[in-house]
């Protein structure tokens, strides 16, 4: 019985690139990166209007009549423990916050239309809470629900907070006399500057935690 002898050819191996994978991934890390980077804005910057309504902040600006506009600043996200103490206290500063921040664009506007001071005429604040994510790392025996106890194993939920302030506000000429609610808008602009040194800076955008 005769055998016959198969040779396998060879085939040269082909040097492995790691050039082209190399600046493949130097490649994809820009586009992330830069991905990254049009992400992020400013706490005080104009709300973008491409943006869902719970991903976004800024402000924004509307002509009432010929010398009154209207200044909203809808606030970022943010979300919180829902301890009920703390949640108030986070309430109370992201209201604040917001309602400076509108008052802040107001004087800003205000220049911006040839006008030295201003009236805010109307105030108008709401905030949206809701209770959004569930967490599952509660430990045995401790409590994040409002003060009653969910066991072992439960999930903890967090609280988010979104305030928004709109000012109507008066342009004027010059300041009233004695009046409370005027103000002089080159100052104002120089108390928030100041208070908020990193409100311009970039910041990552809210991560809202699906239901």
């Amino acid at each position: 019985m005769s055998h016959r002898h198969y040779r396998h050819r060879s085939h040269p191996r082909r040097p492995v690139k790691f050039t082209a994978v190399f600046f493949s991934s130097v490649t994809l890390f820009m586009i992330l990166a830069a991905c990254a980077a049009e992400k992020q804005r400013a706490l005080y910057s104009p709300l973008d209007p491409g943006t869902p309504y719970y991903d976004n902040y800024g402000y924004t600006e509307t002509k009432v009549t010929d010398g009154t506009i209207e200044i909203t600043y809808l606030s970022r996200d943010e979300g919180t423990t829902p301890y009920l103490d703390y949640v108030e206290q986070m309430k109370e500063a992201l209201e604040q916050r917001a309602h400076d921040f509108a008052l802040w664009r107001a004087a800003e506007a205000t220049l911006e239309n040839g006008f030295p001071h201003f009236a805010v005429e109307e105030t108008t604040a709401r905030t949206r809470k809701h209770i959004v994510g569930r967490d599952p790392d509660l430990t045995p025996y401790h409590n994040y629900n409002y003060g009653v106890f969910i066991g072992y194993g439960a999930y903890r939920t967090n609280i988010w907070l979104q305030p928004m302030v709109t000012l109507r506000v008066r342009l004027l000429p010059e300041a009233k006399a004695g009046a409370t609610d005027t103000y002089d808008a080159k100052a104002v602009i120089a108390v928030y500057e100041s208070s908020y040194p990193q409100a311009r800076e970039p910041v990552d955008p809210p991560l809202v935690p699906l239901n």
